[in-house]
């Protein structure tokens, strides 16, 4: 099985005669498993460098490449053997004329890594600068696991700002936490969003130890008092953490206080079980 792959980097020449450009995104072929990926870099980059560069129209064209890939023919149909017709195949991407916005001439890489997302992360971060501050900006940290909470109940018209608690305190003796948001059934649920979308094992470790011991404190606090803790649960985007982010799921599993973890999968389904009861409230 060939480990080769291709790849061809997007860039940004604002002035085609001075003859200068910045890296702005890569596109890869994996030829054997037929599959192609295009990774954006971070726009604001080139703003630092040239103030009148649009990042709209560069949302534009990363719509308009990633539409190509999905609706278009698959990539080693796309991409068949020869360099020539490579060049044809990029050129379908994004058509060679006179825009500041042009692919790179193709090139031929072996993968080291063993699958082509590795491969992916590995090479996008040597081939755009500033691709780690990107990914920070991007991490599906507490703030994102709340806003798709949130916005899925406004889909489901429910205002969360009029109908769940904010910033529920609960404290007792050696021990004051703050949950984000509750809601009231017979029993009251507080909601705490916890992301291990972080940077290695330790993180993800050391995380998971520690909100293991902030439910064990609570556990018999929560049983007197009808609490049941509501865990809004952020996975890695690194696909190499996968097995610490399981980890981290059976150590919050073991914990004895009465609560739900809900993982990113089970979000909409959460979402759903929520409005249905506040709903009912209304009746």
């Amino acid at each position: 099985m060939s480990n080769r792959f291709t790849y061809s980097v997007l860039k940004y020449s604002h002035s085609l005669l001075l003859q200068e450009s910045l890296n702005l995104g890569v596109l890869f072929l994996f030829g054997v498993e037929d599959r192609a990926f295009f990774i954006p870099g971070n726009p604001q980059r080139v703003k630092l460098a040239y103030p009148s560069f649009d990042p709209v129209i560069f949302q534009t064209i990363v719509k308009g490449i990633r539409h190509k890939l999905d609706t278009g023919p698959t990539p080693n149909i796309l991409f068949p053997d020869g360099r020539s017709r490579r060049e044809l195949a990029f050129n379908f991407l994004l058509p060679e004329d006179s825009s500041a916005f042009q692919f790179s001439e193709p090139f031929e890489a072996v993968n080291p890594y063993g699958t082509p997302e590795i491969a992916v992360d590995e090479f996008s971060r040597l081939l755009l600068p500033e691709m780690e501050v990107k990914k920070e900006e991007n991490r599906h940290n507490e703030t994102f696991l709340l806003r798709r909470f949130t916005d899925q109940l406004a889909n489901r018209n429910i205002a969360a700002d009029f109908r769940l608690r904010k910033n529920h305190v609960v404290q007792i003796k050696g021990l004051k936490m703050n949950f984000e948001l509750s809601w009231k059934n017979g029993i009251v649920h507080l909601i705490k969003p916890i992301s291990f979308d972080l940077k290695g094992e330790s993180d993800i470790q050391n995380k998971s130890a520690q909100y293991f011991g902030y439910l064990d404190l609570l556990t018999e606090h929560a049983k007197h008092n009808d609490l049941t803790f509501d865990l809004l649960v952020g996975k890695p985007q690194d696909e190499k953490l996968q097995s610490s982010y399981e980890d981290a799921l059976y150590i919050l599993d073991r914990a004895a206080a009465p609560k739900d973890i809900i993982t990113e999968e089970k979000l909409p389904e959460y979402s759903e079980k929520t409005a249905e009861i506040l709903h009912q409230k209304d009746l």
